[in-house]
Order: structure tokens, then C-alpha cells, then sequence
């Protein structure tokens, strides 16, 4: 889906898009529910005037990479954790490492590990931008620094994601974001702004998020 509209109607709410086979699709509905990143927002709703899109879209998002980093072998190390971070105190090119494969089923081979390494972040934002041999030098440096792997054994997969837009960050403005969102479901009934630009960026928001939506909408 690409070319996403969104514009209000008599009979409610009208949008428009461009399917996955290129053809043109239009929606008639009582609600519009919005969970893109703000960034997507003024493509979105074109209607909205730019004074409060401004307030919406300005939201700043952190640009981090995540590298996959998977082993047949743990080599008896004990990974049954969620994982850590990693503070700026410590000085490394790693926000943290997570053990997806401890906490899901289905991610490594029995007796392998499934690692997540994550980069970049609002204080190193350069480090999305090294090739792919630089940050593979990195994740073998803490591969054996602080996974303890020996030093003479190397990942059995690494995979590269680079997100530019990853994690949105909460700042000052905030407060001017949320009271718009607030005005635009009021001034526009029917319509519904959320995602990651309020009420929280995890997952865990999403959810509870989901709910609350869900339930206005039936008291409605």
C-alpha cells in the first residue's frame, strides 16, 4: 500500500491509497484510526492546516541498527536473560545486546544463541552510516568482550537493519503534540491519531493503546 490519503466527508470519512497490484482504492468510513510515524502524518491528512501539523510532525526519532547475530555453538555460555544496555559511561559503539532466542521460541537451532546488538541512538547517529565491514568489526569486538564467546570463534550469521527513523523521542515539545492531537479528534469527530507519537513507544503501549481505542469507540 503507497499514496495513502485521508480526507473528511459528509458521510465521514474518505480514504484513499494505491494497492499492492498499483490500483487505486478508495474507503468510505465512520472512523479513521492513524498509527504512522508522525513524519507520514502530512501526506496523510493533507486537510490538516500546517500550524498544527508542524506541532505533530516535528516529533524527532532516533535513527539506531540493529545487527542479528546468530551461533550454532553457545560454547556453554549461560544467555537465559532478556539482555542489557549498555549506559554512555561505558564508552562503546553498542546501546545494548538483547537474547531474542532466550525469551522466543523458534529464533536459534538447539544449542545456538540469537543475539540483537543495537547502535546509533540520539548521541551516535554517525555509526548508521559505516559499511557494513566497519560494524561487523564492532560486533565481533564485543562478540568477545562482553558476550565472552573465545576469541578464535565467529558468529555463524550477521545481519544488518539500519532503521533511520527507529525510536521516537519524548522532548520538550511534547506537550504541544499531545494538546493538538487532542484538538484535531475534536475539531475533526471520527478521527483518531495515534501510534507511537503518544501514550509511549513500546510495544506494551501499542496494546494497552489498541484497547482504549477500541472501547471509546463501542461506547460511541
Amino acid at each position: 500500500m503507497k499514496d495513502v490519503e485521508v480526507r473528511p466527508v459528509e458521510e465521514g470519512w474518505l480514504t484513499k491509497f494505491v494497492d499492492n497490484e498499483g490500483l487505486q482504492r478508495q474507503i468510505l468510513s465512520l472512523y479513521v484510526v492513524t498509527t504512522c510515524g508522525a513524519y507520514s502524518l502530512p501526506e496523510v491528512l493533507p486537510f490538516v492546516s500546517k500550524d498544527q501539523m508542524d506541532r505533530i510532525a516535528s516529533l524527532h526519532y532516533a535513527p539506531v541498527m540493529e545487527v542479528a547475530v546468530g551461533i550454532r555453538n553457545d560454547w556453554g555460555g549461560d544467555y537465559r536473560a532478556f539482555g542489557g544496555l549498555v549506559p554512555t559511561c561505558e564508552h562503546k559503539k553498542v546501546l545494548g545486546i538483547l537474547y531474542p532466542s532466550s525469551c522466543f521460541k523458534g529464533r536459534a537451532p538447539q544449542g545456538g544463541v540469537l543475539f540483537s546488538f543495537f547502535m546509533g541512538g540520539v548521541k551516535q547517529p554517525e555509526l548508521l552510516g559505516l559499511s557494513d565491514q566497519e560494524v561487523e568489526t564492532y560486533v565481533l569486538k564485543y562478540f568477545h568482550e562482553m558476550l565472552k564467546f573465545p576469541s578464535d570463534v565467529k558468529p555463524d550469521l550477521i545481519r544488518i537493519f539500519r532503521h533511520s527513523r527507529a525510536i521516537p523521542q519524548y522532548e520538550v515539545t511534547s506537550g504541544a503534540r499531545f494538546e493538538t492531537v487532542k484538538s484535531l479528534q475534536a475539531q475533526y469527530p471520527g478521527l483518531i491519531i495515534c501510534g507511537n507519537l503518544r501514550d509511549g513507544i513500546g510495544m506494551a503501549h501499542r496494546i494497552t493503546q489498541a484497547f482504549q481505542i477500541a472501547s471509546e469507540i463501542n461506547q460511541q
